[in-house]
């Protein structure tokens, strides 16, 4: 247990470049997934609610987040 802490620990503090790719491929793929629902928000033919705004805005938000 004390070695998987360590490793843990020791990939948050200093990553290699592998970890740092992969993580980037995860959010990345995290930001697609965004856009998508948000586009599939847009055309799934609901009518317009202060509640699907607020979904919309929030994906459309955290995709751009994400991307960057």
């Amino acid at each position: 247990m004390k070695n998987w802490l360590e490793e843990l620990t020791r990939a948050i503090a200093k990553p290699t470049g592998k970890q740092k790719e992969a993580v980037c491929r995860y959010l990345h793929s995290l930001s697609a997934v965004c856009a998508v629902g948000t586009v599939s928000f847009v055309f799934s033919g609901q009518p317009w609610s202060w509640s699907l705004a607020l979904k919309v805005a929030a994906l459309a938000f955290w995709g751009v987040v994400l991307f960057f």
